[in-house]
């Protein structure tokens, strides 16, 4: 069993964990029925996310997944920065805010999701596991995220340019 790639599946599991359940929190708590509804499609989409994590974690468990990184400790660290910061919007997701500081604080977490560790481990458990993978379907989950931004958010430059950073 390799620790540091069990660490690393641990660490992405909480994350999405984590997003599961501010994007639950802002479905609750939204001003806008329509964006509420899309809160809980991400929302359960970050649950197929947790899904895919939890078994991956069993495969690592099981001594099936190799170190797939060369600075594996670099990573671990890079992820654990992270947590603390969705650990942040987790707590400002559980107050009411406008629809604008909601979107942001989204726009945040999909952009902290994008770390590549989270893409390596999604694209290399193709080679071997037939299950849903959330590579599939990423594209697709951040296309919905940025029409709701457009959409809902303010048409400015600085919005544009975070759709298109995203």
């Amino acid at each position: 069993m390799n620790k540091e790639i069990n660490e690393i599946i641990r660490l992405c599991l909480a994350l999405d964990k984590k997003a599961f359940e501010i994007y639950g929190k802002l479905a609750e708590t939204g001003e806008n029925d329509e964006l509420n509804q899309f809160w809980n499609t991400m929302c359960d989409e970050e649950h197929n996310h947790v899904e895919f994590w939890e078994r991956l974690q069993k495969f690592a468990q099981e001594g099936m997944i190799p170190q797939v990184f060369d600075n594996a400790w670099q990573i671990i660290k890079e992820l654990k920065d992270l947590i603390e910061k969705v650990d942040t919007l987790f707590v400002k997701s559980k107050k009411p805010m406008s629809t604008s500081n909601s979107l942001l604080l989204a726009y945040k977490l999909e952009f902290y999701l994008l770390h590549p560790a989270l893409g390596t481990l999604f694209n290399f458990v193709r080679l071997f596991d037939d299950h849903k993978n959330p590579a599939d379907e990423y594209d697709h989950h951040i296309s919905m995220f940025l029409e709701a931004l457009n959409k809902y958010g303010s048409k400015t430059p600085e919005i544009e340019y975070l759709a298109e950073a995203l």
